[in-house]
């Protein structure tokens, strides 16, 4: 199977305009999250962008962003502890993002959670932020990589207590199957950001149930 050309989104390179209408201003930047427990801890380090990608989704394409997507690789998180995970995003009336979370249990019931996203700030629209618990504070929600087509890479770091940082990545694919060289060709943007992919797993699509 041929592999996907990987598009990066630079804050340098990328000039965007403001649509108008209708909840353009809200909705033109989009890029949402999904989303982790064998996190990846490290002690007094700040989340951060990380170097060399300050990432942008021009306004006026950030829509195919919307829809859904399958999970294909992560950081094991603690909330999410199935298969057949997925995500799926569309757009609100307010102009943010639902995002609904997936996934099959071991018993065969399916778990689901609804959160929203919003952009955090105007000049950085692939930045968002999500939140699944109304007192929740909102969470990153970073996306380095998309051609909307076919794959996704997301990156998420939460601060704790100003002491550590936590990891969190996600590898998505329209398809619950991405070629292998394309999911290789993401690990290297995260490697060359630092961000330590040795506990990444694959996320089992096999035999999963259609989800509505």
């Amino acid at each position: 199977m041929p592999t996907h050309p990987i598009h990066l989104f630079s804050f340098e390179s990328v000039s965007c305009s403001v649509a108008t209408g209708n909840n353009a201003a809200h909705f033109a930047w989009f890029s949402p999250r999904k989303g982790l427990c064998s996190e990846r801890r490290q002690w007094r380090r700040v989340c951060r962008s990380p170097e060399g990608h300050r990432v942008l989704l021009c306004l006026l394409l950030s829509l195919q962003y919307l829809g859904r997507w399958y999970e294909i690789e992560k950081i094991p998180v603690s909330f999410e502890k199935g298969s057949c995970i997925q995500a799926n995003y569309s757009l609100m009336e307010n102009g943010n993002i639902k995002v609904i979370n997936q996934e099959l249990r071991s018993d065969g019931t399916v778990n689901q959670i609804e959160g929203e996203a919003s952009q955090v700030n105007l000049t950085e629209p692939a930045k968002l932020g999500v939140k699944f618990f109304w007192l929740m504070p909102s969470a990153p929600y970073w996306v380095l990589a998309t051609d909307y087509e076919n794959y996704a890479l997301v990156y998420s770091c939460t601060t704790i207590v100003w002491l550590f940082h936590v990891d969190h990545v996600w590898i998505l694919g329209r398809n619950p199957y991405l070629p292998p060289e394309t999911v290789t060709q993401l690990k290297d943007i995260l490697i060359s950001n630092n961000i330590d992919i040795e506990k990444m797993t694959i996320t089992d699509q096999g035999n999963c149930p259609e989800f509505q």
